[in-house]
């Protein structure tokens, strides 16, 4: 299960919430009583056989 990053308003650090979606990990961080400015997926606990390949903007363009 991957890792997200959530961002709480007014704070500079963010705390990670083992989830499967942004919804799970919204929900985990809500018991934290602060309110959540940004969810972002850590892409550094997504398995690389899972990961989208990064495409230059040439090769989305085609």
């Amino acid at each position: 299960m991957p890792d997200f990053r959530v961002f709480f308003a007014g704070a500079a650090d963010a705390l990670l919430f083992n989830a499967r979606s942004p919804g799970e990990a919204r929900a985990k961080a809500q018991g934290v009583g602060r309110p959540i400015r940004k969810i972002k997926l850590d892409r550094e606990t997504v398995d690389p056989c899972h990961r989208a390949p990064r495409l230059t903007r040439r090769e989305l363009n085609g």
